[in-house]
């Protein structure tokens, strides 16, 4: 016993009941706080009373003798209103990004959003921003670089359209678990590092592990079905890795994949069938607890009532048949055929999803069981959505001895297998499984790939009005424009521009700075300007610009700022 434990001791029944709590606590469980969250500010009878809430400053719209603070908190948006002379607290000292604790009065409010706002009583700064935010977080859209966005990733997710895209994919993983869980599946974790790929070939990430060859796991696919003989189904959430070109829209290094194994099934039917479950599953939860993130992002959530399975050879000669287009590969689906097959799907079946099935033996794993009427196919699919593979699937081999046969008439070794075939020794049942690419789902699910999908009305797209259009600007901006010409109006332009200026006209100086922005945008497309002299010309453009914007606040002080006078109002 430590010096004095023994008088510590002695001393503690006596203490009064206050004393005692400064030296030990119990903790009981979650705290109720006096905070709230969105939610709670929405639940009925709130409206008239006081209410507190912690939150970060979104934005500031000062509007004179009031102004509008907007808080972001981690359900959406809640609009708070700074009134001079009755709120407690100077609004000079509050900025965007400082985290603070409001206290007010709610009221409801057709334009706020959500409905609601809290009239301001007080405001206690919790914590202040060390710099200005480098991006424009409170825009609806975040109209900066993707370069920008990645490098300044925790900060561009803050903007409410970006943050919305995560929180749809975080419903598409809740579905996933939560349908699963109630179809009796158990959850696992497999290692990411082995000695074996689960799916052949060369795009392996390998590293040394303990001075012995390793590689990132391009699959958990051994460790499911190894599984599947212990708990009969299984699945997974987790990275897998491929190292293959990923600046591609269907490629990524490192994605978030969604596996299931399950035995005891009849056919690959089942695992589609499964799939199918899920999908109806995660999309009505995606409609009822993820609204807001769908009308933010104006996601219209697609029909998994009937999904159409179709063979890969029939559905191949169907769509070259019907869009005149002569098959080029007969053992695998080309970007372009993928497209076709859901654009067929959809015109001839009007279904969002479409599952390919019995693809050719020889572009599957070797665990693939090949159809016993035709080995030259297996029982697997692939479900197509938008003209993408997200899901691959299907019946695997769950004999010991066919699956050895196999490995050995595709010329493979078992080394680094071992403990996988050792599991098929002992007796497996027939299972197959599947393999989602989350992030796949997740993209197309959030709207169009291209610009010229976008819906102009009902029956006409933007391409329909402008792609022709964009075709003919481009030739003319990169192949078919006269340099010469070019130079001689930026001349031109400028010149014109800078006589406005000396004569005191702000808005005809405006327009030809424009024309000559318009100009050099054109003369560098065409490629008719070196590097070096490109900085010299936006020099020259930044010049007349200012030059613009000097001569432009000089007229409104002359003037008197009228738009600034109560009486022109």
């Amino acid at each position: 016993m430590y010096p004095g434990a023994f008088l510590f001791r002695k001393l503690l029944p006596g203490m009064l009941e206050s004393e005692r709590r400064r030296i030990m606590e119990f903790v009981t469980g979650v705290k109720k706080k006096e905070t709230l969250e969105l939610s709670e500010l929405l639940e009925e009878g709130r409206i008239g009373t006081e209410v507190k809430v912690k939150g970060a400053i979104h934005t500031i719209r000062d509007m004179g003798t009031i102004a509008f603070i907007i808080l972001r908190k981690r359900e959406g948006l809640v609009q708070c209103v700074y009134e001079e002379n009755i709120s407690k607290f100077d609004l000079k000292d509050v900025k965007e990004a400082d985290t603070v604790e409001v206290t007010g009065v709610l009221a409801e409010s057709a334009k706020a959003p959500n409905g609601i706002e809290i009239r301001l009583g007080e405001l206690k700064i919790l914590s202040e921003p060390a710099e200005p935010m480098p991006l424009p977080i409170a825009k609806w859209k975040l109209n900066t670089s993707l370069e920008a966005k990645l490098n300044y990733r925790p900060i561009s997710l803050r903007n409410i359209r970006e943050r919305a895209k995560f929180r749809i994919q975080e419903g598409i993983v809740r579905g996933f678990r939560d349908f699963l869980y109630k179809e009796g599946f158990t959850e696992i974790h497999t290692p990411k590092i082995g000695a074996k790929s689960a799916e052949g070939g060369a795009n392996l990430f390998r590293l040394e592990y303990f001075h012995r060859p390793a590689i990132l796991q391009q699959s958990p696919q051994f460790y499911k079905q190894m599984m599947v003989g212990v708990f009969d189904r299984v699945f997974e959430t987790a990275p897998v890795f491929r190292a293959e070109k990923h600046n591609t829209k269907r490629h990524l290094n490192e994605y978030t994949s969604l596996d299931f194994e399950m035995g005891y099934i009849d056919g690959f039917e089942d695992i589609m069938a499964m799939e199918t479950g899920f999908l109806q599953y995660t999309m009505e939860l995606l409609k009822k607890e993820y609204a807001r993130e769908l009308q933010i992002l104006n996601i219209e959530v697609p029909k998994t009532d009937n999904i159409p399975a179709v063979r890969f050879d029939e559905i191949k000669r169907l769509v070259s048949e019907k869009y005149d287009r002569k098959i080029k590969n007969p053992f695998d689906l080309e970007p372009e055929e993928e497209t076709l097959i859901s654009r067929y799907a959809k015109e001839e079946w009007d279904a969002d999803f479409v599952f390919v099935t019995h693809y050719p033996s020889k572009k599957r794993p070797f665990y693939a069981m090949d159809d016993p009427e035709d080995a030259r196919f297996t029982l697997s699919f692939d479900l197509l959505f938008k003209g993408l593979e997200i899901t691959t699937g299907g019946q695997r081999i769950h004999d010991y001895n066919m699956m050895v046969q196999k490995i050995e008439d595709r010329g493979m070794t078992q080394e680094g297998m071992e403990q996988y075939l050792d599991t098929f020794k002992h007796g497996m049942p027939p299972h197959g499984g599947l393999g989602i690419g989350l992030e796949r789902l997740t993209m197309y699910l959030q709207g169009v790939e291209s610009v010229y999908d976008l819906k102009w009305n009902k029956n006409v797209t933007y391409g329909h009005i402008y792609h022709q259009n964009e075709v003919e600007q481009s030739k003319h901006n990169f192949e078919a424009s006269n340099p010469e010409m070019l130079l001689r109006h930026f001349n031109d332009f400028e010149g014109q521009c800078k006589a406005m200026l000396e004569q005191n006209l702000p808005w005809p100086a405006y327009d030809y700075c424009l024309k000559c922005s318009h100009t050099f945008n054109l003369l560098d497309a065409r490629g008719a300007i070196s590097i070096t002299e490109r900085a010299g010309y936006i020099g020259r453009v930044r010049a007349l610009a200012a030059g613009v914007a000097k001569l432009y606040v000089a007229q409104r002080e002359e003037l008197g700022y009228p738009m600034l006078n109560t009486e022109a109002r």
